[in-house]
Order: C-alpha cells, then sequence, then structure tokens
C-alpha cells in the first residue's frame, strides 16, 4: 500500500529517522507525510507553468531546459525537464525527475479521476506516476550544473502569473511591457532597505536574458534573496548579468561571507579588465577556449550559447549570448555545503560611475566542481 512504499523510499532518504512515528501522519517527519508533501507546492503553477510557458522565443531549441522547483517537504527540489526532441509522446509539460531517463519520467496527462467539486483549495495535477525524492535522485541532481532563473526562487512571481512566455509584451510601451514594481515585503524569500527599487521584467523581446525575464533593481539598494535549496556537494557558484553604461558598483556577499572585490557592472565584456574576445575572431583561438581560461582567472565567463535577444533592442544583435560582450557571468566563487539547505546572496550597492545605479539578476549557476574541465558553453 501507499504507506509502504513511502516507508521503503523515505526510510532510505532520512535514514530511517521516523521508524517511530509511522502512527502519527500529521508529523511532517512521518514517511506517509513526506510522500504527500513532496508531491505539494506553495505556490499556483499551470500545467504550462511547470515549464512550457518558460521556453520563450530566446532559447534555442535544440537545446533542452530545466526548472527546479521547491517542494513542500522540506528543503526538496523537483526537477521539470522539458525535452526538445520529445522521445516521449506528449511530453510537451516536462518530464519530471527524469534522472536522464525520459521513458522513465513522471509526465501531465489529462483528468480521468477529478472529483465533481475540483479541488478545495489550490489546484492539482493528475500526473502517470507517484514521485519520489530518493537518494538515486539525490545523486542525479548533484551531479548536474543547476541553472537556476532568479525569478523561480519566489513563489508570488508564479502564483500571481507573472512569470512566463507572454506573446502580447512590447517593450517601452506603457501597459504591455509585463513589467511589475513590487513594493518591499511583496515577496517573502527577499529582504532589502526602503532605498531598494525592486522590478520584475516579464518575457518580452527586448533583453538578452536567459528566459527573456530579468530582475531589476534601482537605487541605493540593499538586498537580501534566499535561494531554493541547494543539493550538498562543492560548487562553483555564478551569476548570470548584462552589463550596460547606466549600471552600478555592488558588493556581492554569499551567506555573509563578501564574494571578493566589488563588481563593477556597467564593464561591457570586452573591456580590458575583463578581457572578452569574440569567439571566431582570434585566428590562433576561434572557439574562444583559451579566452575562456583567461576570463575565469579574473572571474568571469561569456554568457551560454543556448539563448539570444531575437527582438534585438537596446544593440543586442549577437547570434547568442556566448558571442555578445553584453552578456556576462560572475563568478563568486567555490563553496562547500555539507547538507542540502536554502543561502543567501546579499548585494549592496556602492555608488556609480556611470550615473545610475541600475543591477540585475538573471541566474544563478551552480556549477558541481567535478564537471568544471567538461562542462559544455550551453
Amino acid at each position: 500500500d501507499l504507506k509502504a512504499v513511502a516507508k521503503y523510499y523515505y526510510s532510505r532518504t532520512y535514514n530511517n529517522d521516523a521508524n517511530h512515528l509511522e502512527d502519527q501522519p500529521k508529523d511532517k517527519k512521518n514517511y506517509l507525510n513526506r510522500f504527500v508533501a513532496y508531491h505539494c507546492f506553495n505556490r499556483i503553477l499551470l500545467s504550462s507553468r511547470f515549464i512550457k510557458d518558460y521556453a520563450t522565443p530566446h532559447h534555442f531549441p535544440q537545446y533542452d531546459m530545466y526548472e527546479y522547483i521547491e517542494t513542500m517537504l522540506e528543503n526538496t527540489l523537483m526537477e521539470v525537464h522539458l525535452d526538445r526532441d520529445y522521445v516521449v509522446p506528449n511530453s510537451e509539460y516536462g518530464l519530471l525527475n527524469d534522472m536522464g531517463k525520459p521513458s522513465k519520467a513522471a509526465m501531465f496527462t489529462n483528468y480521468q479521476n477529478m472529483p465533481s467539486g475540483g479541488s478545495l483549495n489550490g489546484y492539482y495535477h493528475e500526473i502517470t506516476k507517484p514521485l519520489f525524492y530518493s537518494t538515486d535522485f539525490i545523486a542525479d541532481i548533484s551531479s548536474k550544473r543547476l541553472r537556476l532563473e532568479a525569478c523561480s526562487f519566489f513563489p508570488e512571481i508564479a502564483t500571481n502569473n507573472m512569470r512566463g512566455n507572454n506573446p502580447t509584451a512590447v517593450a517601452g510601451v506603457v501597459g504591455k511591457t509585463h513589467a511589475y514594481l513590487l513594493p518591499n515585503g511583496y515577496l517573502d524569500g527577499m529582504q532589502a532597505s526602503a532605498n531598494t527599487r525592486f522590478t520584475y521584467i516579464g518575457a518580452c523581446a527586448a533583453y538578452e536574458d536567459y528566459q527573456g525575464d530579468e530582475i531589476y533593481l534601482r537605487g541605493t539598494y540593499n538586498f537580501t534573496i534566499q535561494t531554493s535549496p541547494i543539493p550538498a556537494g562543492t560548487y562553483e557558484i555564478r551569476m548570470g548579468y548584462q552589463p550596460t553604461a547606466y549600471r552600478g558598483i555592488a558588493q556581492l556577499y554569499w551567506d555573509s561571507v563578501p564574494c571578493g572585490i566589488p563588481l563593477n557592472l556597467s564593464l561591457l565584456a570586452d573591456d580590458p579588465e575583463i578581457g572578452y574576445e569574440t569567439p571566431g575572431s582570434v585566428p590562433e583561438d576561434l572557439k574562444g577556449f583559451e579566452n575562456d581560461k583567461m576570463m575565469h582567472n579574473r572571474g568571469y565567463m561569456k554568457g551560454p550559447s543556448s539563448y539570444y535577444c531575437f527582438g534585438h533592442w537596446y544593440g543586442y544583435d549577437a547570434d547568442n549570448a556566448r558571442l555578445s560582450r553584453q552578456s556576462l557571468r560572475r563568478v563568486l566563487g567555490t563553496y562547500t555545503f555539507t547538507e542540502t539547505k536554502k543561502h543567501y546572496f546579499t548585494v549592496i550597492s556602492l555608488g556609480s560611475t556611470a550615473g545610475d545605479t541600475q543591477f540585475m539578476l538573471d541566474y544563478l549557476e551552480f556549477c558541481p566542481t567535478e564537471l568544471l574541465e567538461t562542462e559544455g558553453i550551453d
């Protein structure tokens, strides 16, 4: 029965820590409670909002996409994989926890057993099989690069239907930009000073963003973002951003520890301080790999090759972000996490040399150190 199945998986995941709680289903450590909690989220998600609607025209269709959603089982993630080859029929809404085996993934299915009154206090989705936060899944998710869209940390953005592809969005036109000025306290996962002006810019054609959207701040900002739970392991952490002449200078912190010297976000990638060279422009380094090493030694990386700015606004005319001097990744450092838990990313404005103090955040990356030598350019 379901209790036995839940015990089978979660007694192994949590080292038999709840064997004495089998008759207490309301206890959060109870195995059945954990099973149910892993199927629940603290955000409203239509089936297309698990991943399908995040595959905006920015992202090249030859590259698979991944989304990571925090569940109500404490400190756990669910993985949603958009397999662009659609190896499994009817998987356009994503494969859940497939662990590299699409044919064994759970998928969304048409409602078969919908109660007459629907759900009482939320949405529900029928899937083809139950999901487990198993030791095998933990090993899988801990061994791959995690690229987490910054807005995925905030359930409120999903619940209020701000995130996702908006075909009607028109940048720069009042009422059509799908940009949201969010007051302090609106997001549970963010703490900010009174002078922080926080905006979420929804997906549109104007920017060279991973999924077309970004977090954008102005003012003398001082803010802290709580991340999703990150699996235990040793990672190189990076911040994806777009430099422009209007950005400011900021000190970055990871779990309250400074990430090196302050970052000048106004420097384009080809500034001598960063040293970017467009791949294909140097005969001795046509693929740009030697330049990659030099930039990495300085704490920077080129943008990924998996997306571009399809609207070509604001001078974004590169064929992909790797070929753009307006996309960068800043290496925050190498960190070892002894347990799976949430972390804190803090940014404090130190002023500007450009007359404005803009800051933007596209995504955070967590790359296991064992992958650094073999990681792709996407």
